[in-house]
């Protein structure tokens, strides 16, 4: 996770950091993105312009004892369990966002 790379600027109003290169395309990876800013305290306006898919969960700030925090969020968003172990495998935010993804699925089809 870079908070600032060249090329980006920093808006003056909220001071989030504006990075017109982030790609964060789905729901998921929003909501990842969003967990992992609470989880590790970053204090930014734009949860976006902090993050990208291939960055990892360490990067961010994490650590292994968060994790247990993470698996707790993205169960909660995904109204479906989700072991820590499958977030262990893949601790980038598109890992965890995939893992969301099933999850949410596996919550849907236990509501029906």
């Amino acid at each position: 996770m870079e908070l600032f790379r060249r090329g980006n600027s920093i808006d003056g109003a909220t001071g989030a950091v504006i990075d017109p290169n982030v790609h964060l395309t789905t729901k998921e990876e929003i909501i990842v993105a969003e967990i992992w800013r609470k989880t590790n305290d970053i204090k930014a306006n734009d949860i976006a312009a902090v993050f990208e898919p291939e960055d990892t969960f360490f990067d961010a700030g994490g650590s292994s004892l968060k994790l247990a925090s993470v698996a707790i969020a993205l169960a909660t968003a995904a109204g479906s369990e989700v072991a820590i172990s499958s977030i262990v495998k893949d601790t980038t935010l598109a890992g965890m966002a995939k893992v969301l993804s099933v999850a949410r699925s596996k919550g849907k089809s236990n509501r029906i």
